[in-house]
């Protein structure tokens, strides 16, 4: 179960900046070859980046093939919104696979090694402790030990 928490939050990892850079400079070579409108790459990266940071590397890559292979509006380059948006179903999906598993592990049993056990010795430390506490604090009659069974 831990291993595949681990794969699905390594489905969600963001997509880092240099990967991000290639990824979307292949938008940029769309909206060139297609004559749309040619914005300052470096300024629009970083809007993009912003837009798209929680993405993961291929989801980034899905959404600029995605809005690619269907863009129809015009000579207007795809926003940010039309990348989230072509991807968002599925970093969803996986948020929420993400959420089902571990919400799944919290529902397992632990084994016993696991439990939190308190130890003879803990229990032994403190009724020691205890006594010192009753006995400094002059608190006569008082003893961590519990009480005799009557018979």
């Amino acid at each position: 179960m831990r291993q595949a928490i681990q794969a699905q939050r390594a489905l969600l990892q963001p997509v880092e900046a240099a990967a991000f850079a290639v990824l979307i400079d292949r938008l940029f070579a769309f909206a060139r070859t297609f004559g749309l409108a040619n914005p300052d790459t470096t300024a629009a990266t970083g809007f993009y980046r912003q837009a798209l940071k929680d993405i993961p590397a291929d989801l980034v890559a899905k959404a600029v093939e995605r809005v690619c292979r269907g863009w129809k509006w015009g000579h207007k380059i795809p926003l940010p919104a039309d990348l989230y948006g072509a991807v968002s179903d599925e970093l969803t999906r996986r948020k929420k696979e993400l959420a089902q598993l571990e919400q799944a592990l919290l529902r397992l049993p632990r084994p016993e090694a696991e439990k939190e056990r308190v130890g003879a010795g803990q229990i032994r430390a403190l009724r020691l402790h205890l006594e010192h506490f009753a006995n400094a604090h002059r608190m006569p009659g008082v003893s961590a030990r519990p009480p005799q069974a009557r018979t």
